[in-house]
């Protein structure tokens, strides 16, 4: 109840305490014990660098441990070693921005905050880091206080983490003040947003201690975020994305995420997301990869082998998708290259269609002047099913013209092995140089990738994506 009721003036660490523990309620009967643990806890120098790294360590041991003892935990879990090669591939630089709109127990936060405190040189670098660079979001209790907890643990003393849904705002109200320069997230899938799902009050509510904090730390500009956020109230969470073909069907939570996540970026932002294979294979959700291709580079893709997620309980084949939204120029010189395409497409069906619209426009009169029903119906179905396909042939060659003129390199990297086994073991790693890198493989993921920023072209010719 103590650390519960923790408050400050002007926003320190006693606010983040009492946020991790706003939800906890913890009993030790056994005195001697309690006062043991509390000898222990007094004996941490929680201002030396040193003992913070290990214990942040020692937290994530303990992270792994409970993904393997309980599947439940499994969801707030992603493979350390996929982490670090998203950081690595994503490389962030001092002064960036930072989200993970899925942070469960803060992974990738904690990992990017020590690839940015490797390039701090001054105090003011260091205060930068602290301050403004980390950012995530995380809705359940459990991973939302795991995740305070490690970032903390990690030497991160103001983690700035929203405990709420990233789903749950509209996105024609974020503004660009709102968007961050990377995102790196393993956002949860396999599960359903209903067209019953709304977002409710609690989505949107605001515990009054961390709101204070916010106030003080972001003024207006927080008052005016959550006045954003409060008109989402009550509406069909489906209907604030532009990806979902109708407010009646349910989707996939991964589906909206990847909306989101575009959208959260600023123009030029780069992302690292983990994502089903099905995704990119299954024909049913092609409109999902062209609404990417719309926005976004595809900048490289790394398939992870089958056993990656099973340990935490996920059966399902992923990939690392890599992508860099178009900055304003890109988007234009896509758009209008997009323009083009389809006109040209249109152009060159237009006198076909126009005789066969008469044709059949022709014969449903005839069908009609006869006061043959039959007939009639026969050809406005034959009408409808022709421009129907006559629309998709024009879009996929346009598209595919689209591509040819929009052209560009995109890595691409099978990975057999990824520092973790089925059951949740260390294992062999060919992701990036360590200690566990398979001998027979020369070069890794992570290798062949920074040959392939160095030379793209001869990269491609060299056949170097295997």
């Amino acid at each position: 109840a103590y650390l519960r009721s923790l408050q400050s003036a002007n926003g320190d660490r006693r606010d983040v305490i009492a946020a991790v523990f706003k939800e906890t309620v913890n009993r030790m009967i056994n005195g001697y014990l309690l006062r043991d643990v509390i000898n222990k806890v007094n004996e941490i120098h929680f201002t030396s660098r040193d003992e913070i790294y290990t214990l942040g360590r020692f937290y994530e041991t303990m992270l792994r441990e409970m993904r393997n003892a309980a599947g439940q935990n499994g969801e707030f879990y992603t493979p350390r070693p996929v982490v670090k090669l998203i950081v690595s591939v994503i490389n962030p630089q001092l002064g960036e921005t930072i989200l993970d709109p899925a942070a469960g127990t803060g992974g990738f936060l904690a990992a990017a905050f020590e690839h940015l405190q490797k390039q701090c040189r001054r105090a003011g670098d260091h205060r930068r880091l602290q301050r403004g660079s980390l950012h995530g979001i995380e809705a359940k209790p459990l991973p939302y206080l795991l995740c305070q907890m490690n970032l903390l643990l990690h030497g991160l003393e103001y983690p700035e983490i929203d405990p709420g849904n990233a789903l749950r705002f509209p996105l024609r109200e974020i503004g660009h003040k709102d968007r961050v320069d990377i995102i790196m997230t393993n956002p949860p899938f396999g599960a359903n947003v209903e067209p019953s799902d709304k977002i409710l009050a609690v989505d949107i509510a605001v515990d009054p201690v961390a709101e204070q904090g916010y106030i003080n730390e972001y003024g207006t500009l927080y008052r005016e975020a959550q006045d954003r956020i409060k008109s989402a109230l009550n509406k069909p969470i489906a209907s604030l994305f532009d990806l979902p073909k109708s407010n009646k069907a349910k989707i996939k939570t991964e589906i909206l995420f990847i909306e989101r996540c575009l959208d959260l970026l600023k123009p030029g932002g780069r992302m690292g997301i983990v994502l089903p294979e099905g995704i990119y294979n299954n024909p049913s959700l092609v409109y999902v990869r062209e609404f990417t291709e719309n926005c976004a580079f595809l900048r490289a893709v790394v398939s992870l082998p089958q056993e990656t997620f099973i340990s935490s309980g996920a059966s399902v084949k992923c990939s690392l998708l890599f992508l860099q939204k178009f900055t304003e120029e890109e988007q234009q010189h896509f758009d209008e290259t997009y323009a083009t395409a389809k006109a040209e497409i249109e152009a060159k069906y237009a006198d076909e269609i126009k005789v066969e619209k008469t044709r059949l426009e022709a014969a449903i009169q005839q069908a009609k002047d006869n006061k043959d029903a039959e007939q009639r119906k026969a050809l406005q179905k034959e009408f409808k099913n022709y421009l129907k396909q006559m629309e998709a042939k024009q879009i996929d060659e346009a598209r595919l013209l689209l591509k040819d003129r929009f052209d560009y390199p995109i890595f691409m990297y099978e990975a057999e092995k990824v520092g973790i086994t089925a059951t949740g073991d260390e294992d062999q790693n060919d992701l990036y140089p360590n200690a566990n890198q398979p001998k027979e493989i020369e070069k890794t993921c992570l290798d062949w990738y920074q040959d392939f920023l160095a030379d793209p072209k001869g990269f491609a010719v060299a056949g170097g994506t295997e």
